[in-house]
């Protein structure tokens, strides 16, 4: 999510980004005016709590200052009432406003207005048509769809043979690599977390309909292990000594892929759960680009 005071302090840079993002700007609208009536209401608050601390006495208060008191007591309470709403909203509004792009970043409405900056290599030509991942995989006896539906359903596969010893082969390739050779430490966290650890690395709300959540509970399955590692460090300040700090674990990754339709979604491109290396890595604001 945006940094909230950004989007309070300059509004106008905010708008003019997310105008540039095609992104709906009653949530900045529904931000600031929440906001502004929080913060209104809370000097309202504090100055009535002065009055009442002012008019209370030391000793046992005559009918008349106890009436008084008793007025105040029940206007705060009704306001702090009202606060507590109004912190919620701005939360919940703050939430849905996305990041600032960097000012390099081309704007367009799609993929197709993406700017190439360089390639690597060369494209290979082929005397003959590719075959998909997902046929090559089949005929080869690595990859099995139909009996991962028969378990499970759609988009699930089954590793069998050399695929799975490939698969294993190449988590611990990764691994290896990254906390041997590029100074990473490794973790093997829960793949289970809890809604607050989805808001920290904005998953939740916007990202709700793609978390499969484990029912009467406030768990679900992890889509990332970006949460995980990320949330290791959540309500924690970390001193500029610490930094850089490197993590990577090896889990499961579940989601649903609700918007997903059509084009992409044959194969491994799109499935409900998929194995992934993932890296994290905390550094001062001024490498984070690099």
């Amino acid at each position: 999510m945006i940094d909230p005071k950004l989007a309070r302090e300059t509004p106008t840079i905010v708008r003019d980004a997310l105008d540039a993002r095609h992104y709906p700007l009653h949530f900045l609208d529904s931000f600031i005016q929440a906001d502004s009536e929080w913060r209104s209401l809370l000097q309202e608050v504090e100055i009535l709590k002065q009055e009442r601390n002012t008019l209370t006495p030391k000793g046992k208060p005559d009918p008349e200052t106890l009436g008084k008191l008793k007025i105040l007591s029940d206007t705060i309470k009704i306001k702090q009432e009202r606060l507590q709403q109004l912190e919620f909203s701005v939360e919940q509004a703050a939430l849905l406003l996305p990041n600032i792009p960097s000012a390099d970043v081309p704007i367009g409405k799609s993929e197709d207005d993406n700017q190439i900056l360089r390639k690597e290599g060369t494209i290979p030509l082929f005397p003959f048509s590719p075959k998909a991942h997902e046929v090559l995989g089949t005929e080869l006896n690595l990859m099995d769809f139909e009996s991962a539906a028969k378990i499970t359903g759609s988009r699930f596969v089954v590793y069998k043979g050399a695929g799975a010893k490939l698969e294993r082969a190449l988590i611990q390739f990764m691994l290896d690599v990254h906390t041997e050779e590029n100074g990473y430490t490794e973790y093997a966290p829960p793949v289970i977390v809890n809604s607050r650890s989805l808001q920290s690395t904005g998953q939740l709300p916007k990202f709700e309909d793609d978390l499969f959540k484990l029912s009467n509970t406030d768990y679900f399955l992890s889509p990332t292990a970006e949460v995980q590692l990320t949330n290791l460090y959540r309500d924690s300040i970390i001193q500029e000594s610490q930094l850089p700090i490197c993590m990577t674990a090896y889990t499961p990754c579940f989601r649903r892929e609700a918007g997903s339709y059509g084009r992409d979604v044959s194969g491994l491109i799109r499935n409900h759960q998929f194995d992934k290396i993932e890296l994290v890595r905390i550094v001062h604001p001024e490498q984070s680009e690099a």
